[in-house]
């Protein structure tokens, strides 16, 4: 398997993303649906990982901030309809719904040993997780 920068597309080396179930979907349908799999070990370049911290941090806020907006329409809309259990359904419609919104701009966690050196922009590419020798 070669390594593949999942933002400028380059095969180099580099931090490696962790593999969740939103990749595992995006695999598995590339492989069974489209038949057009790569098969490319994704990961982080240090060029690049300036760049991928930003737009990380952009989709957790984006993600949390419209699984908050769904879960206060799911609260108004179950208020509004008089306490109707039906409009709960409704309500978890609309809390799902807003979250594939925010997976529109997904960005992966990465693989690391410790979470602050994962975060830190400064380490890229520097041996994160690696003892200086």
């Amino acid at each position: 398997m070669e390594d593949a920068c999942i933002i400028c597309g380059r095969k180099v080396p580099g931090l490696k993303v962790k593999n969740d179930y939103i990749l595992s979907s995006i695999r598995w349908f590339k492989h069974n649906v489209t038949r057009n799999e790569k098969g490319f070990r994704l990961v982080v370049c240090k060029d690049d990982f300036a760049k991928y911290y930003k737009q990380r941090k952009s989709f957790e806020r984006r993600r949390s901030t419209y699984v908050g907006l769904g879960v206060v329409f799911a609260a108004a809309l179950f208020i509004l309809s008089d306490f109707n259990y039906a409009s709960l359904f409704y309500g978890l419609g609309i809390v799902v719904f807003l979250y594939l919104l925010s997976l529109v701009n997904y960005m992966p966690a990465l693989e690391a040993t410790s979470k602050d050196e994962a975060r830190k922009p400064g380490n890229a590419g520097h041996g994160a997780g690696r003892k200086a020798e």
